[in-house]
């Protein structure tokens, strides 16, 4: 058959090359519906293909070897760089949104009944908590500066301008750079409260988007405290009573004008005890007071000179207090 490709006239050549020919099955299927004609141009195409190389085969169909190599180099080149920088792009997304960042580990403190405790952030902010209160926050920042808090704190925020400081307690989402303020958020709180004490503080709900109502967020600043409304659920700024909302950080339970029912929640975790109210009429009882360091004893019986109240221990850790109630 070499003869016969090198172009000579050969019967036992051109059997053994038709043979060849046929013996690639991977043609398109319907090949059977190609004329006879088309072909006999195929095979002669093919063999004149051939004999041109010098009686060099390939198989029928295929394209020229030389052709697919040299552009092999320029598209292994090509889909590289495209790999790379496809690579990169994707390396900056994940340090920049921390894709591939280890899940956090988180703190926690909590403080029990008649406890206060400082805590300090690992960015040096301090939280200083009430009682009753937890705060939950990663082992370190990154970007964000988030923590979570339940209960009570006053919280002294090291400033940072690019990485704000984020409180959510509650219903409320609190944000600054640098300031201090206190968050008040017990879960039996009727309406959640912030006070400023230095720089500006954005309070938002915590459901609060871009097309916000004006009572979802408030921008406050030295001495003004955003107060949650919870059966409107709005904020409403005000301004603040320092003497009874910080008082706690002197060990001073300080309450003005507030309801019995909102006073006996206090108690209860100043005091490590429960307080049942005997006549519901009682919790509308609005009262005033200032304790230092006083047993529980001694501010029930101030509370039941002037508002008529009576108090029974039923148990080390259990007081029923009674009375006639207010309107």
């Amino acid at each position: 058959m070499r003869a016969y490709l090198s172009g000579k006239d050969s019967v036992t050549g051109k059997k053994l090359f038709d043979r060849w020919y046929d013996s690639f099955d991977d043609r398109p299927l319907d090949a059977g519906s190609v004329p006879e004609q088309e072909k006999a141009t195929r095979r002669q195409r093919e063999l004149e293909l051939i004999k041109a190389r010098g009686g060099r085969s390939r198989r029928p169909g295929s394209q020229d070897r030389t052709t697919a190599l040299s552009r092999w180099p320029w598209q292994v080149a090509a889909s590289v760089l495209l790999g790379l920088a496809l690579g990169g792009l994707g390396w900056l997304a994940a340090e920049r949104y921390g894709w591939f960042s280890a899940p956090a580990t988180y703190v926690e403190h909590l403080t029990g009944a008649g406890q206060r405790l400082t805590v300090v952030l690992p960015d040096s902010s301090r939280v200083h908590l009430n009682a009753g209160s937890r705060v939950r926050y990663p082992a370190s920042f990154d970007h964000r500066r988030e923590v979570s808090l339940t209960g009570e704190a006053f919280f002294e925020v090291t400033p940072h301008p690019q990485r704000p400081f984020t409180v959510r307690a509650g219903k409320l989402v609190t944000t600054v750079l640098g300031t201090s303020f206190n968050v008040s958020a017990y879960p039996d709180q009727p309406g959640s409260r912030v006070a400023v004490a230095t720089g500006k503080v954005r309070v938002a709900l915590q459901n609060a988007g871009v097309d916000a109502r004006p009572v979802d967020r408030v921008l406050l600043t030295a001495n003004q405290q955003a107060v949650l409304d919870a059966p409107r659920n709005t904020l409403q700024k005000g301004a603040v009573d320092w003497g009874t909302t910080l008082a706690w950080r002197d060990n001073v339970l300080a309450f003005q004008n507030e309801r019995l029912e909102e006073i006996a929640r206090r108690l209860e975790r100043w005091y490590g005890v429960r307080i049942e109210l005997a006549n519901p009429a009682l919790k509308n009882c609005r009262l005033t007071g200032k304790y230092r360091l006083q047993p529980l004893e001694e501010v029930l019986t101030i509370l039941g000179f002037t508002s008529q109240i009576t108090y029974e221990f039923k148990t080390d850790r259990l007081v029923i207090l009674r009375g006639k109630g207010c309107q």
